[in-house]
């Protein structure tokens, strides 16, 4: 059967289009307040100019089974509501939300709904995420006790407009203290340990690479999961230099996995045992073995999508979630990748003092939730989408 789809955000949305069919969704309608992004969109995606909309209330009400949420950060949680309100499927772009007020609204609204959620978190599905998950499920590394990731990448551009006028990164990333953007660092390290985060102590640098934003230039937060192994996440999306978006280390008794920084740097792996000597080798040596499916059939179509492939293969899995299989990220692991942003910021506020993270399936959120709003600190919740 095919989904009828609406796409939110249709800069974003474009990256979507090539792999609408393969999944069986056709998107008959769009949303934008720009009419030349929402027409572009339109154009290639063959929607009419009836289903052309720029206020996502309408776009819903004209009937739709699924959206693809590509909006700016603000309006994820109140979009997916709306949705999952509405009974209709939600892939939403990251992170999930803003606040722990949102935080909450959504989960309330995923459980109540009889759509699905899922967020589009496609760092996870690159080609190299997907093998080392692979080879960590199969017990290569052995018993897992450490990870890293890192984020690092000048987004300036995308903030400061020619006319003197900033987007919305600035409020809600640029100028918010800790890591306002955990979710691509942390996202892939979570999925190889199988684990949360239930605890982290966080640290700012300040702002010193632009006199425009308030915010750290880079943040680090030390993490402690269920299982009691130490997790390092950094984001840095303003300092001056070369991009690093993808930086990641896993290691275990068994061995080890690291992605290149760059410069010629390569993905590597020592597994003790098949390796005779204390050495690096290709992580490619082990892709025949343990590449997904997914990865297999798509190959060729997915290295054209965009984000290394995860932006084709995460449609795939949110039409499975769509027919009735359990989201691979739902509602309850985005939510464990975004908390520990907002976490993150309260600890870089209170002198890096460790802080809980909420478990999203308990009423720990509730509490948060709670705790923010009598604090005073603003909700984020936006009422308008």
């Amino acid at each position: 059967m095919t989904l009828r789809l609406g796409i939110a955000g249709c800069n974003r949305g474009r990256s979507f289009l090539s792999v609408l069919d393969a999944a069986g969704f056709k998107a008959v309608a769009a949303v934008d307040p720009d009419p030349e992004s929402l027409n572009r969109l339109s154009d290639m995606a063959g929607i009419s100019n009836e289903a052309r909309f720029s206020h996502y209330e309408a776009m819903l009400a004209h009937g739709v089974d699924a959206v693809i949420l590509g909006t700016p950060m603000p309006y994820h949680a109140p979009q997916a509501i709306m949705a999952l309100e509405n009974n209709v499927h939600v892939l939403s772009e990251v992170t999930a939300a803003i606040s722990f007020d949102q935080s909450l609204r959504l989960r309330n609204a995923a459980r109540k709904s009889k759509a699905a959620y899922m967020m589009a978190e496609n760092y996870t599905y690159g080609k190299q995420c997907q093998i080392v998950k692979a080879m960590a499920k199969a017990g290569l590394f052995g018993d897992l006790y450490y990870a890293e990731g890192q984020y690092i990448h000048d987004v300036r551009s995308m903030v400061a407009m020619p006319d003197g006028t900033f987007t919305w990164r600035k409020a809600w990333q640029m100028d918010r203290r800790g890591l306002t953007y955990p979710t691509h660092s942390i996202g892939p390290v979570l999925q190889w340990m199988d684990d949360r985060i239930v605890s982290l102590s966080a640290r700012g640098s300040g702002s010193h690479a632009d006199p425009n934003y308030t915010g750290d230039d880079s943040a680090v937060m030390l993490c402690q999961t269920s299982r009691g192994r130490l997790v390092q996440i950094r984001t840095d999306i303003r300092s001056p230099r070369p991009h690093v978006m993808d930086y990641y280390q896993l290691q275990g008794t068994q061995g080890c996995y690291e992605s290149p920084r760059g410069f010629g740097d390569e993905h590597k792996v020592y597994i003790a045992g098949r390796h005779g000597e204390t050495e690096w080798h290709s992580l490619w040596e082990f892709e025949e073995e343990f590449l997904p499916e997914d990865w297999r059939v798509h190959r060729e179509a997915a290295a054209k999508a965009g984000h290394g492939g995860g932006d084709y293969l995460q449609i795939l899995d949110f039409a499975r979630a769509c027919s009735g299989e359990p989201p691979v990220i739902d509602v309850y692991t985005a939510l464990d990748w975004t908390l520990t942003g907002l976490v993150s910021e309260l600890s870089v506020e209170q002198g890096g003092v460790p802080l809980p993270a909420p478990d999203p399936r308990t009423d720990e959120l509730d509490s948060a939730a709670e705790q923010e709003r009598a604090s005073g600190r603003f909700s984020g919740y936006v009422e308008s989408v």
